[in-house]
């Protein structure tokens, strides 16, 4: 790891945001608003939403029991290798990771039952965790 990802990483953040989310397709975009993300593609309409929330969801699939791990990122496009330290360090504890990106948040969906040693391994890495 270089330097400049080290001093990045250090200064980036991680918590643990509160709830239980799920993966959703759906073949449109659902009514309402308050979903985390919604993406669409040329092939389907993926939701990230809290599960409380499932049951508004026209869903053609789903993946419940995920939690939400926002890493706040200091200087966002400045980070050659930051989601590979990220995704690395997962790999290395043997977690599987879906990651999203905002403009400047990466957020995480881990399985509830591997945040701890998510969390873990990015605090190992160098990432501050912080409370919620």
């Amino acid at each position: 790891m270089t330097e400049a990802l080290g001093d990045l990483i250090r200064k980036s953040p991680v918590r643990a945001m509160p709830g239980r989310y799920a993966v959703v397709r759906c073949a449109d975009l659902p009514a309402g608003s308050g979903y985390f993300m919604v993406t669409r593609d040329s092939d389907e309409v993926t939701i990230i939403a809290e599960e409380s929330e499932l049951d508004q969801l026209p869903a053609l699939g789903q993946e419940k029991g995920y939690r939400l791990v926002e890493i706040r990122v200091a200087a966002p496009f400045q980070g050659v290798g930051f989601l590979a330290a990220v995704t690395r360090a997962l790999a290395a504890a043997s977690l599987s990771v879906l990651v999203v990106s905002t403009y400047s948040k990466d957020y995480l969906l881990l399985k509830e039952e591997s945040l701890a040693a998510g969390l873990q391994a990015l605090s190992e890495v160098g990432f501050p965790v912080v409370d919620p």
